[in-house]
């Protein structure tokens, strides 16, 4: 089995279509890193949402229970 490449160069050119290539690439990891962290960020500010409407529907007296 021989490698279609013969040098580590060559695989970065991919026959003078590297650049085109490299940068698909690097677009898709940015788009999709960005996708996660977004995710990441909603994910968090929904939960400090609910935690506050869960914590304004308490009465006083579950107030007072979680308190103590």
């Amino acid at each position: 089995m021989t490698p279609y490449f013969q040098s580590i160069q060559a695989f970065l050119a991919m026959g003078g279509h590297g650049f085109y290539v490299w940068l698909c690439y690097a677009i898709v990891f940015v788009a999709v890193f960005a996708l996660i962290m977004y995710a990441r960020i909603e994910r968090r500010q929904v939960l400090a949402r609910l935690g506050r409407q869960h914590q304004s529907r308490l009465t006083n007296k579950q107030r007072k229970q979680q308190s103590s």
